[in-house]
């Protein structure tokens, strides 16, 4: 299958915030096509994702320019999808240690400025990665992980190439649309200064 096959158009993101509840708190699904990446079934029962979403708008905020923009995966390896390279860089073995350690740091590193796993503080957020490949964002997301938790992800693993502009436009929109709700929302001074910095973070890559 080449990129232009794997093209889904448009993504798109939709969130819920709860009423007297912390800050922040709330349901979001994030569509692929017609697959709601971030639901899952436990105890037979469908789940939305639900958590403070200013985990995954922080993480989005300060990583969205290296999804965007220019950060190639750092090793030397082949592949045509991001499965391909993480499973090829991970066959690395070497008899120097330095060596060895600086190859799996190289990697940890972009995959924790690639896949929003990182932020998920203890909530039941899917692995997604995102990627730039020449005008296209792709996605890719593999829950094998929660399996053992007898977590069971509606959208288990796939992947899709996005066009970059719709997909910025479609997260820029997103995080806008979450900071100015929460905003009307709160007083707080530290609150407002959080959500103050994730605006200026989010403006660097807006046109």
């Amino acid at each position: 299958m080449n990129q232009s096959e794997k093209i889904v158009h448009p993504i798109s993101i939709k969130y819920e915030l709860e009423t007297n509840a912390e800050l922040g708190e709330g349901k979001l699904q994030f569509y692929v096509g017609n697959q709601d990446i971030c639901s899952y079934k436990k105890n037979n029962k469908i789940e939305p994702y639900s958590w403070n979403l200013f985990c995954v708008v922080t993480w989005l905020c300060e990583n969205i320019e290296y999804i965007i923009g220019y950060d190639p995966f750092p090793l030397p390896v082949s592949g045509d999808n991001i499965q391909t390279l993480i499973e090829e860089a991970d066959k690395f073995e070497s008899d120097d240690l330095v060596e060895e350690y600086l190859w799996y740091n190289a990697k940890s590193i972009w995959i924790f400025k690639h896949n929003w796993f990182s932020c998920r503080e203890g909530s039941i957020l899917p692995q997604v990665y995102f990627r730039r490949v020449e005008n296209n964002i792709e996605i890719y997301w593999d829950n094998d992980f929660w399996e053992e938790s007898g977590i069971v992800f509606q959208a288990s693993r796939g992947s899709a190439l996005v066009d970059r502009k719709v997909f910025k436009e479609i997260i820029t929109n997103f995080v806008n649309s979450f900071l100015e709700e929460v905003s009307a929302s709160t007083n707080d001074k530290n609150q407002m200064e959080r959500i103050e910095n994730l605006n200026r973070q989010l403006a660097l890559i807006e046109d």
